[in-house]
């Protein structure tokens, strides 16, 4: 399939008051009274109870209109797929219309950005609130003539959309936008990655949890003027999850993903050779024992990085699982690779591929199936000194523990960080302020809390790991700078963002995530922050 596509000009459409016989669509309550409309001229006009508690600050009269506008453009789709666009197109434009009338309060901006780390803020797209898929950007390098900036994400529609703008000189460009036909829903799994070839041709992969692969190759160098959805390989993408890009340390690119479902599922990787996908290399197999696998920072989650670009190693983490419930996860495992070809254990012995549960030498910890450990409950550190430390929840003796392990050239050191007088639940273990980690001048800093007790600062020896001392918990480590924490942090210091590095440089983009699910979700606008 061939694309190509411009973006028209946004249109601020003031938000009025008054009543006029040219309105040409209205929405009702289930009484027949007037809630909204939006006349031939594109001006949104509201009545006058929403617009008194819009003034002052109650936004629940205009999200029952704007519920009552979504079922109505549910029953025009059934008429015409051409009205229902006409009407979605209303909908950002009521969105717009609060935003630049002022009386919707933007959540993104706190307490401004005053920061002097921070270069510059673009608000981009207006995005839903409940969007939980992860986003992606990727920046092309700064030592080239010009630089180019790519961010893909999900709008206020839950549709897939793709900027780009350039540099040269200094000067960034405006971005241009384009509407991709895929629209996602509530599901985190679902998250966008992306990557630049050496050609300029950007390769694209979202909306995805065991579904047929979703792949977009733009064919125009540094252009998103034309672009192919199709099959990479052809092999084994009839059911993906994880898709993953990255540029190996000789400068190749590869992907690498799942195939199959949750307790059920095989990790291949892909080679791009010559601007053409080749080698579906079986990496770990599962499918063989009833299996899935699940590698700890490779599939475009929170948990860090598995890449030391230092040394060009990927450390993988992985585990096994049982079924589709996380309780059913176990055996904590690891290998290292530069090429996704040959495998090493962390004692440098080869491994032979695929992987596999019986696969001898490679498991650190022999957690049962269902012994606490789960694949979002772990964190990866790469260190100043190329050793990869490495944290994880499972079950001791009845009660929650929180492990260590660090590999340090063909070594390991393990060690037990904290043992609670509790058995966490999955939601508990699910926490995204478990565990976080980081590393000062002294020592590894191991932050812990688990919802009932008072978080903990662990400090661990570099080198031994032994415990050198604590403190209180404060704050849980970010993986992007305290500036950017700091301007968009709540006032009660609690955090409901999603705040993505770039993947190829230190820009950051950065979207709040109020709503719950199933909520009508406001709408907040998507920010690309440039750091000094």
């Amino acid at each position: 399939m061939n694309g190509e596509t411009s973006t028209p000009a946004k249109q601020q459409v003031p938000l009025a008051t008054d009543t006029s016989n040219e309105f040409v669509y209205n929405v009702c309550d289930n009484q027949g009274k007037l809630l909204l409309s939006i006349n031939a001229h594109g001006d949104v006009v509201v009545n006058e109870l929403i617009a008194r508690k819009i003034h002052n600050g109650d936004l629940t009269g205009l999200l029952y209109a704007l519920d009552r506008l979504s079922i109505q453009l549910a029953d025009i789709g059934r008429q015409a797929e051409a009205n229902r666009l006409v009407a979605l197109d209303y909908t950002t434009k009521i969105l717009e219309a609060l935003v630049v009338k002022g009386t919707y309060t933007d959540f993104s901006i706190k307490t401004g950005y005053n920061d002097s780390s921070i270069q510059s803020v673009v608000n981009l797209d207006l995005c839903a609130q409940d969007s939980t898929a992860r986003f992606c950007m990727y920046t092309t390098p700064q030592n080239s003539t010009v630089t180019y900036q790519y961010v893909a994400y999900y709008d206020y529609h839950h549709q897939l959309c793709v900027a780009m703008r350039s540099k040269a000189g200094g000067t960034w460009s405006a971005f241009t936008t384009v509407k991709l036909d895929c629209f996602v829903g509530h599901d985190g799994h679902n998250y966008i990655h992306m990557i630049v070839d050496d050609d300029g041709h950007l390769h694209l992969c979202a909306n995805m949890h065991s579904d047929p692969l979703n792949y977009w190759c733009f064919t125009h160098p540094y252009s998103l003027e034309h672009y192919v959805k199709g099959p990479m390989t052809g092999m084994n993408e009839d059911s993906v999850t994880y898709p993953f890009f990255a540029r190996l340390h000789d400068g190749r690119i590869i992907f690498t993903y799942r195939n199959g479902v949750a307790g059920n599922g095989n990790q291949y990787v892909n080679y791009l050779e010559n601007g053409k996908w080749t080698t579906n290399r079986l990496i770990f197999d599962g499918k063989s024992s009833d299996l899935s696998v699940y590698c700890c920072g490779m599939i475009g989650d929170f948990n860090g990085s598995a890449y030391n670009s230092n040394t060009g190693y990927f450390h993988l983490f992985f585990a096994w699982r049982e079924t589709g419930d996380p309780m059913t996860t176990g055996k904590l495992c690891y290998v290292r690779t530069q090429d996704f070809q040959t495998f090493y254990k962390y004692d440098g012995a080869s491994v032979a591929l695929p992987i596999t549960p019986t696969t001898n030498g490679v498991v650190l910890d022999n957690v049962v199936y269902g012994g606490g450990l789960v694949n979002s409950a772990w964190r990866i550190l790469q260190t100043s000194s190329n050793s990869t430390l490495f944290c994880y929840h499972k079950y001791y003796n009845n009660k929650s523990r929180i492990s260590a392990i660090l590999i340090n050239g063909n070594s390991k050191t393990s060690v037990p960080v904290v043992t609670w007088n509790r058995k966490l639940a999955l939601n508990d273990i699910l926490s995204a302020y478990l565990i976080s980690m980081e590393e000062d001048s002294s020592a590894f800093v191991v932050r812990c809390a688990n919802g009932y007790d008072s978080a903990v600062r662990y400090l661990l020896n570099k080198t031994t790991l032994a415990q050198t001392g604590t403190q209180p918990g404060g704050d849980i480590f970010y993986d992007y700078p305290a500036c950017i924490r700091q301007s968009l942090d709540n006032e009660d210091g609690s955090v409901d963002f999603a705040v993505v590095h770039d993947l190829n440089n230190s820009k950051y983009l950065a979207k709040y995530e109020y709503s719950k699910e199933g909520e009508h979700a406001l709408p907040t606008y998507l920010k690309i922050i440039e750091l000094n």
